[in-house]
C-alpha cells in the first residue's frame, strides 16, 4: 500500500496507461473531432504509429531523386555500383576466413589488420571513458575504506561491461553494414530493370497516400 505521509507523491501515482482502441473504434473517436493522444491502436501507442507514417512518408518521397537525377544516370549509378560491390567479394571472404578458421588471407595486408585494431581498441577505450564516474568512484570508495579487494571487484566489473558493451557495438555495426549491403544489392538489381523508375514512383505514391492517411488519422 501508498502511504502518503512517508512517501513522494511521485510513488503514489497511478501508471500512465493508454486507452486500447481497434481500428474502428480510432476512426470514430477521430470523426468525432476527438485526438488519439494517450491512446493505443491494437496495443500500439499512436505516437509510434504517426512517426512510423512520417518516415515512410520520407522514404516515399526519396523518389524525387529519380526525376532529380533521370532514369539513365540511375542505371548508370546501378551497374557502377554492382561493380563495386562484386569487387568486395574478395575482401568479404577474407573477413570470413579470419573470423571463421583464425587464418589471414593473402589479400589481408598490415594496413588492414592496423585499420581493424583501431576501431577494436577505440571502441573499446569509448566504451570504458563512458564507465570512467563508476571506476572513478570505486576506486575512490576503495581508497576511503581501505577495502581494495573490493574496489578491484567493482572495477574490473566496470571494465568487464564495457568490455561487452564495446562487443555488443562491433557486432551490431556489423550485422547492420551486412544488411545495407544486402539492400544496395537487391536495390541496385532492380534498377537494372527498364521499368524500375515507373514501378518506383506507384509503389512511392501508394505508401505516400497511405501514410498520410494514417498520420492524418493519429493527429
Amino acid at each position: 500500500m501508498c502511504n502518503r505521509d512517508i512517501e513522494e507523491p511521485s510513488a503514489c501515482e497511478a501508471p500512465v496507461t493508454c486507452v486500447d482502441l481497434n481500428f474502428f473504434g480510432a476512426i470514430h473517436t477521430w470523426s468525432l473531432g476527438q485526438k488519439l493522444d494517450g491512446m493505443c491502436l491494437h496495443g500500439i501507442n499512436v505516437v509510434w504509429i504517426a512517426r512510423a507514417a512520417k518516415f515512410m512518408a520520407f522514404l516515399a518521397a526519396g523518389t524525387i531523386l529519380i526525376d532529380i537525377v533521370g532514369p539513365q544516370k540511375a542505371v548508370v549509378w546501378a551497374v557502377a555500383m554492382r561493380r563495386r560491390i562484386s569487387r568486395i567479394g574478395p575482401k568479404a571472404a577474407a573477413i570470413g576466413d579470419l573470423l571463421m578458421r583464425g587464418k589471414l588471407h593473402p589479400s589481408v595486408t598490415r594496413r588492414h589488420i592496423t585499420i581493424v585494431q583501431v576501431i577494436v581498441f577505440g571502441t573499446l577505450g569509448i566504451a570504458i571513458a563512458f564507465r570512467l564516474p563508476e571506476i572513478a568512484a570505486a576506486f575512490q570508495s576503495g581508497y576511503a575504506s581501505g577495502d581494495f579487494s573490493g574496489a578491484s571487484k567493482a572495477i574490473f566489473g566496470q571494465i568487464l561491461f564495457a568490455y561487452l558493451a564495446a562487443n555488443f557495438v562491433m557486432l551490431f555495426a556489423g550485422a547492420a553494414a551486412f544488411s545495407l549491403v544486402l539492400l544496395t544489392i537487391a536495390i541496385s538489381y532492380k534498377m537494372l530493370h527498364r521499368d524500375f523508375c515507373e514501378r518506383a514512383r506507384i509503389v512511392a505514391a501508394a505508401i505516400l497516400c497511405a501514410a498520410f492517411v494514417v498520420d492524418m488519422l493519429m493527429s
